[in-house]
């Protein structure tokens, strides 16, 4: 008598040791993987032998993948509207600078909440791609009619920004309130799912409202006058 396999694992044809473990409280998948990954790495495994993640690790990291495709696909679809709405290519690459923007709000509300990224706030920044850039449209297309009116970028900028103040901030504040019960988990029925799109959304809305109102105007600023400069020069 001996001891002896019972069954035999293959995954695509080859042969296949399953382990199976679950997470301990307070911890979440994307920060038990890589320690995971580093001690296999330690240990050398010979010849033939690999890692390969299956269950909620492998799903994970097919929606990280698929996440970066739908995060680039709305950028590239947004530029392609601003570029017709705006009929200029180069400025609407300085409103999706406001997408930056934002990610610095999100990065603040998980550190002060303790939350982590997950599939829905994925969602959410992906959401955020539609909803910070209208705060530099605004700003952008009201100065843009007063320059065809004969004003100069500087002069059309420090009045577009005062002028369009009231709707941005009414704008967004509206929709961080109606945000607010989702982000403080209010109700029952999969609060800890619809939170992080709440805090995602607040943070993220929080920070596009008022770095948009300096950053953007300044950039425009620089930007426009360098060309104008350049325009004299040539002349």
């Amino acid at each position: 008598m001996e001891q002896g396999i019972n069954q035999i694992f293959r995954d695509d044809k080859i042969q296949s040791v399953e382990v199976s473990a679950a997470l301990a409280p307070g911890y979440v998948l994307g920060e038990v993987s890589e320690p995971i990954e580093a001690a296999v790495r330690e240990m050398g495994l010979p010849q033939g032998y690999t890692l390969s993640w299956g269950g909620d690790t492998e799903l994970l990291n097919e929606t990280v993948g698929e996440f970066v495709f739908v995060f680039v696909l709305a950028i590239v679809l947004t530029y392609m509207l601003l570029a017709a709405i705006l009929e200029k290519f180069g400025q609407p690459l300085l409103i999706l600078s406001t997408i930056p923007l934002s990610l610095i709000g999100v990065v603040i509300a998980f550190l002060l909440t303790g939350k982590t990224m997950n599939i829905v706030s994925m969602l959410a920044i992906v959401m955020l791609v539609g909803l910070v850039v209208n705060n530099a449209i605004l700003i952008l297309d009201y100065a843009n009619q007063l320059r065809r009116n004969g004003a100069g970028v500087r002069e059309a900028l420090l009045k577009a920004a005062p002028t369009k103040l009231k709707p941005i901030l009414m704008a967004n504040i509206a929709t961080m309130l109606g945000m607010q019960p989702m982000a403080l988990g209010i109700g029952a029925s999969g609060a800890e799912m619809r939170q992080p799109m709440g805090i995602v959304s607040i943070g993220g809305l929080m920070a596009a409202t008022f770095l948009s109102l300096f950053v953007i105007p300044a950039l425009e600023n620089v930007i426009e006058g360098r060309k104008q400069k350049g325009t004299e020069v040539v002349q």
